[in-house]
């Protein structure tokens, strides 16, 4: 069962992607239902380890996701022309935003060890890169047949 509502999910969200426009952006709702069907088929949730672990997961996707737009924003400053002490504080503010990056990360698989084994997270790690892999996959799967038009 789990096989086919993540088929049918991958199917429409494949779909949408070769309706859309060169420009649109993906619907975030629909890639976040297909990556919470993702994971939910491949780490394989007790209802007890779900009900214990996406309110974890959806806290640290939200703080994950505020630091890399920090991160997104300060990249984005013009650097030409500022000072040696600026490019320093500039730095710094980067690095910090890292190091809350790993700290978020630490806090997260410290939280998850208490409602889920060892297995069952590292069944977490696995499921978010092979998602990640897919989603990159179809987007170029995607362009190539953009490019041959």
């Amino acid at each position: 069962m789990k096989h086919l509502i993540l088929t049918a999910l991958l199917a429409v969200f494949s779909f949408q992607l070769s309706a859309q426009d060169h420009g649109e952006k993906i619907d975030r709702n629909k890639l976040k239902a297909l990556k919470v069907a993702h994971i939910t088929e491949q780490v394989n949730f007790t209802q007890q380890e779900a009900q214990a672990f996406w309110p974890l997961y959806n806290a640290y996707e939200d703080q994950r996701t505020a630091l890399q737009e920090a991160s997104k924003e300060r990249k984005k400053e013009n650097l030409e022309g500022i000072s040696e002490s600026a490019a320093k504080q500039y730095l710094n503010t980067l690095l910090k935003i890292e190091e809350d990056y790993h700290i978020n990360q630490k806090e997260y698989y410290a939280k998850l060890e208490r409602v889920l084994s060892a297995k069952k997270i590292i069944k977490v790690i696995q499921a978010n890169r092979s998602f990640r892999k897919k989603m990159i996959e179809e987007f170029k799967d995607r362009h190539k047949k953009e490019y041959k038009k």
